[in-house]
């Protein structure tokens, strides 16, 4: 198991807009694609200011090569993406090996 982080640094004090786009998207994203991978969104409390992170958990690297263009592929996708790209300064994915979990 994975867990692709992206992380977003927002624009002072966007950071409620971007966590509500992606919350909102991933209902639609659920009906699009017909499929549900397990996610996280997290807003930060300390560190660094108007932290936005999307967590997504996928079986292996090779699902999330799959899933991705599948991902930019949907209208609403690309759609949301242009509102939080108005409100990023800048983000980074990382990928992450799940060892366990409780």
């Amino acid at each position: 198991m994975i867990v692709v982080r992206t992380v977003l640094h927002a624009k002072f004090g966007t950071a409620g807009e971007v966590a509500a786009t992606f919350r909102d998207l991933q209902p639609r994203l659920v009906k699009e694609l017909g499929q549900s991978n397990h996610w996280r969104l997290l807003t930060d409390l300390s560190g660094t200011f108007d932290t936005v992170v999307l967590e997504v958990e996928a079986a292996s690297l090779a699902e999330w090569e799959e899933m991705r263009p599948r991902l930019f592929s949907v209208p609403a996708f690309r759609e949301s993406f242009g509102k939080i790209a108005g409100h990023t300064v800048s983000g980074t994915n990382e990928f992450w090996t799940l060892e366990a979990q409780g």
